[in-house]
């Protein structure tokens, strides 16, 4: 999968930070079924949680992350979810 130099750049500066961001567990299961490409509905119907809960998580997601959007987050999620 080809990245974009930001996103580069950005999996540079987490690899590099003093301890990695921390995901609750409900965040890390939205997380990997976002990696796996499903969407905020199918994410919700799969977990058991509401669509809204979905979108709050992964904003939060983003918000740790440091990015801004689905596509700059995409293969840094990738390469979370293939480490545990």
């Amino acid at each position: 999968m080809v990245i974009d130099t930001a996103t580069s750049l950005r999996l540079l500066e987490l690899h590099y930070l003093p301890e990695p961001p921390t995901h609750t567990n409900k965040q890390a299961s939205v997380l990997r079924w976002a990696a796996a490409g499903k969407s905020n509905g199918d994410i919700a119907e799969i977990t058991g949680l509401t669509r809204r809960n979905c979108e709050c998580y992964r904003g939060e997601i983003f918000r740790k992350l440091g990015v801004a959007t689905r596509g700059q987050v995409q293969s840094p999620m990738s390469a979370a979810s293939r480490e545990k």
